[in-house]
């Protein structure tokens, strides 16, 4: 339950990162560099303010758990090659 509207850059640089949880923050926007965490295999994004989620988070294909659920998004568009290790999504 933080403030956080925006991600640091350097986030972008963990390459070893596995989990994230960036839930009850109010971020609004994700940037595309996310795709630079390939290892990522759990994000919690839920209760936030995010309208769009970025193609470029489908490059994360050892994702096995998303959570978007309690955001301002209005479009999910997910490619059929994307997140191809997904077991878990929660979009509510």
């Amino acid at each position: 339950h933080n403030e956080i509207e925006n991600l640091p850059s350097d986030l972008f640089k963990l390459f070893n990162l596995k989990k994230l949880n960036l839930s009850f923050n109010c971020i609004k926007n994700i940037q595309i560099e996310i795709s630079n965490l390939l290892k990522l295999n759990f994000l919690n994004l839920s209760s936030n303010k995010i309208q769009n989620i970025p193609k470029q988070l489908g490059k994360l294909t050892n994702l096995t758990h998303l959570n978007i659920s309690f955001n301002q998004i209005s479009n999910l568009i997910i490619e059929e090659k994307s997140f191809c290790q997904l077991t878990e999504l929660n979009i509510s």
